[in-house]
């Protein structure tokens, strides 16, 4: 489980330890037991960090959130990668968690995470902003819906023109 998470936070620092050790503790031959020493004392106990096993749960619930959303079970993904985020605070964890309510057509949840990326500073792209604006229109609010989908624009996202042509008049 741990060369899964290494695999998508290969630079996580408590990760890289936990490997270390488990690959220490496994490679340190043991002593045979004799008759004079109960096998207990033989015992060798590793005691895991805590942090570094949140990190390794973390990766396997996000794991569990691209299974899901490749199956297009939406609510599972959202839910998979919430658990995710909340082991490990990764801004592009809670970005799939806006997204998979918005491609399951949760609207509303979707934007509540939106906008908790955009408080975050997490968009330079333009990209939340724009999902956020496609939250906004298909809850009923265009004039909101317009104003992102204009600071999306003039971040350069890329996107169809026509939506602000034909959504968003002068």
């Amino acid at each position: 489980m741990v060369d899964q998470a290494l695999k998508l936070y290969p630079t996580d620092p408590e990760l890289i330890n936990m490997k270390k050790s488990l690959t220490t503790a496994l490679a340190t031959p043991q002593a045979q037991p004799t008759t004079q020493t109960p096998v207990q004392t033989q015992i060798s106990v590793i005691t895991p960090n805590p942090a570094a096993t949140a990190a390794s749960q973390s990766a396997q619930f996000y794991l569990d959130g691209v299974t899901a959303y490749n199956k297009k079970q939406y609510v599972n993904a959202a839910k998979s990668f919430l658990k995710s985020y909340e082991l490990k605070k990764d801004l592009g964890t809670l970005d799939n968690v806006a997204m998979s309510y918005y491609a399951g057509g949760d609207f509303k949840t979707a934007k509540k995470y939106f906008e908790q990326l955009l408080a975050a500073g997490q968009s330079n792209s333009g990209k939340t902003e724009f999902y956020l604006g496609a939250c906004i229109m298909m809850l009923g609010d265009r004039e909101t819906a317009c104003q992102y989908y204009n600071i999306s624009a003039d971040k350069g996202f890329e996107m169809d023109k026509q939506i602000i042509v034909n959504t968003c008049p002068k």
